[in-house]
């Protein structure tokens, strides 16, 4: 767990890492080839996952159907049909991405209620790409793309305000 010496909140992002099935390994001449899975726990298992999340954002950036869907086509990124993250782009949407978790007290295995993220125990929060892109179906995702990439200076911020409003459906 975070800080960090000079103040960073660490972990950045959580993901599952209890009970994690994968692959069971035979050693390298082992002549038995199986199916089996093994669950394991721990940051082993839980970086794959993570990482295996920010394949999927690549992915949804470089698919032209995304860019059809969700970008307005008088923006020049969204005319040529995908578009390449920058590695501080993609940490910023895995980021974006957490998930509020439930906090826990090992001292006296307590539940001791919700967790506001940022913090030292969880960082954003458990990724959950769900909170970013429209993992089900393009064409039924309410979610609407903003992308403006620029460049700030060192120690400089950009804010945006975003009004939006519920839309009933029924």
């Amino acid at each position: 767990n975070g800080p960090t010496f000079d103040g960073r909140i660490k972990p950045d992002i959580t993901g599952p890492g209890n009970l994690i099935y994968s692959a069971k390994a035979h050693t390298e001449h082992a002549s038995q080839v199986t199916c089996e899975v093994v669950a394991k726990a721990g940051t082993s298992m839980a970086t794959p996952v993570v990482a295996g999340n920010a394949a999927l954002i690549l992915q949804y950036f470089e698919d032209p159907k995304f860019w059809k869907s969700f970008c307005n086509p008088v923006y020049s990124y969204c005319q040529r049909g995908n578009f390449s993250l920058s590695g501080v782009l993609l940490k910023a949407l895995v980021l974006q991405s957490g998930q509020a978790m439930t906090a826990y007290h090992s001292s006296n295995n307590k539940i001791i209620g919700l967790s506001t993220p940022p913090d030292t125990y969880q960082g954003y929060g458990r990724v959950n790409l769900l909170n970013i892109l429209p993992v089900t179906n393009y064409e039924q995702s309410d979610l609407q793309l903003f992308l403006e990439e620029n460049r700030l200076s060192p120690l400089s911020e950009r804010r945006y305000y975003v009004n939006f409003h519920s839309v009933s459906t029924s």
